[in-house]
């Protein structure tokens, strides 16, 4: 005899199991969509405005250092990773004020050059763990109501935060705590924009030791966030509040 319980938590696996194979359909249509679109969509390599990355990031922000660094340590490097991520351009850049220093790493990608999941391959949470750092903390940073992910990784003897975000089209990929695209969420905004996932795709990473809710409070950085957030079509309107960061711990 089945019990009122057994009952209960019978219906409620089944309800999980349903959730479970809608979110598995929703990211099938999501990728058939994509692939459709791939077909269908011409590969354009230039950007929009004619102007490079290293001419779109700032080089001059009021009491900021700049230095240009190159995307690998070698050359090897560098060629290794642009024939992973297949990006048209990237452009890597320390801005340092003080005792801060802040890591930007900007990609682009043209309109139909390639699939979301190429910079999803390689975000953070899974090349820097191969990398040996330990992720602590991961969520998602509202920056006045633009969405960053938002992480805490943790290698000996040094903390490094980071925000990171991607766009398609100018839809923002979201991203869980674990590394994944969400593709509940973003098959909700393809059906607002359902051309976005062809469009021209850039990824943007800020990394520091200084924790990101400090950044804020550093002279000229709303400006440097500013122009950052613009490449990535982002750019809000009022960044003088700085981040709310919502964290989950991930790691005990």
């Amino acid at each position: 005899m089945i019990t009122p319980k057994q009952n209960y938590l019978s219906r409620g696996l089944a309800v999980r199991k349903l959730a479970q194979v809608a979110a598995l359909y929703g990211a099938g249509l999501l990728l058939l969509v994509e692939v459709l679109l791939m077909a269908l969509t011409a590969v354009v390599t230039a950007s929009p405005d004619g102007r490079s990355l290293a001419e779109r990031l700032p080089r001059e922000v009021a009491g900021w250092r700049m230095e240009k660094r190159g995307v690998g340590e070698t050359a090897s490097v560098e060629s290794a990773t642009a024939m992973a991520l297949q990006y048209d351009e990237a452009e890597v850049r320390i801005y340092r004020q003080g005792n801060v220093q802040i890591e930007v790493f900007v990609a682009r990608w043209g309109a139909g050059k390639t699939s979301i999941n190429v910079p999803a391959g390689h975000l953070p949470d899974k090349c820097w763990a191969l990398s040996g750092w330990v992720k602590m903390r991961a969520e998602t940073s509202d920056v006045r109501g633009e969405e960053w992910a938002w992480r805490r990784f943790q290698a000996p003897h040094v903390m490094l935060e980071t925000l990171f975000a991607h766009s398609a089209g100018g839809v923002r990929v979201p991203y869980t705590p674990e590394g994944r695209i969400g593709y509940p969420k973003l098959l909700q905004r393809m059906f607002r924009q359902p051309f976005a996932l062809r469009g021209e795709q850039y990824f943007v990473r800020l990394s520091s030791e200084t924790p990101v809710v400090d950044w804020w409070a550093v002279p000229g950085f709303q400006e440097l966030y500013a122009d950052i957030a613009r490449i990535l079509r982002i750019a809000s309107s009022d960044t003088s509040a700085g981040p709310i960061v919502k964290t989950t711990e991930l790691f005990v």
